[in-house]
Formats: structure tokens, sequence, C-alpha cells
């Protein structure tokens, strides 16, 4: 429930809103209403759990509440780490059983080099714990 606007800035500001049925149900039904509407930060993709939504942008991923838009954690690919030197553009995400799944390109630096990179939702804070290389 994600749309995007263009801003002034480099930056795409992602407007969320929150459908009652989905924090209620975790599923979507015809009596679903917008339980809050609110700003945050990302310019590639939103992925949401029960308690939040995960605002990713090309190498960074903000971990935001689902009630009040607060980023409550963040991520950020740091070069000087081996394990994240190949961090170029991350894309869409999806949580499944407590973990952050994101497609990675390297485009257009190397268009065929793609991976999946898995994150840990578990704590306070998001943790890289794979890279799964695709062919």
């Amino acid at each position: 429930m994600a749309k995007y606007h263009p801003r002034a800035s480099s930056a795409r500001q992602a407007l969320a809103s929150v459908c009652l049925g989905v924090l209620l149900a975790g599923k979507l039904t015809a009596q679903n209403a917008v339980a809050a509407e609110f700003a945050i930060q990302c310019n590639q993709g939103v992925a949401v759990d029960e308690a939040s939504i995960y605002a990713i942008s090309n190498t960074r991923i903000e971990k935001c509440d689902k009630q009040s838009g607060e980023v409550v954690a963040a991520w950020q690919a740091d070069k000087k780490i081996a394990a994240q030197k190949h961090f170029k553009h991350l894309n869409s995400g999806a949580v499944i059983e407590g973990k952050l799944y994101c497609a990675h390109s390297r485009f257009p630096v190397a268009v065929n080099d793609c991976s999946v990179e898995i994150f840990d939702l578990e704590g306070a804070a998001l943790t890289h714990v794979e890279t799964i290389p695709m062919p």
C-alpha cells in the first residue's frame, strides 16, 4: 500500500498507507480501511510484516514502526566490510518467517551479477546474514 512521489531531492518519498485489515487479520479483506498515513524515505521498494515497514533503498534499509512511521532501526552497506563491498542496487523485498529477502543487482556496473540478500529481523537491529548469488 505504498505510493511513490518524486521529490526535488535525490530521494523519493514513499507514502505508506497501513490497512486496518492487514494490521488485525494479516490479510486483505473487503472491509479494509486506512488506519494511518505517514511518509517514509525509500527509492526502491517496501516490505512489511505484522509490526514494521521496511523502506528499501539502493544500499540502505530502514525499519519503520507500522503505527507511527518512526524509524526504529537501519542498516547501511559498509563498503569497508568485505562481505558488503558488492552492494550497489537493492530492489524489492519480502518478509518470510522473520527474515527480509531482497533482490539485488549491480546494474549498470555488472548487469548479470545478481543476488538475493537476506536480513535477520529479530531484535532491535537489521542484520545482513547471507548473500545467495544468482547464476
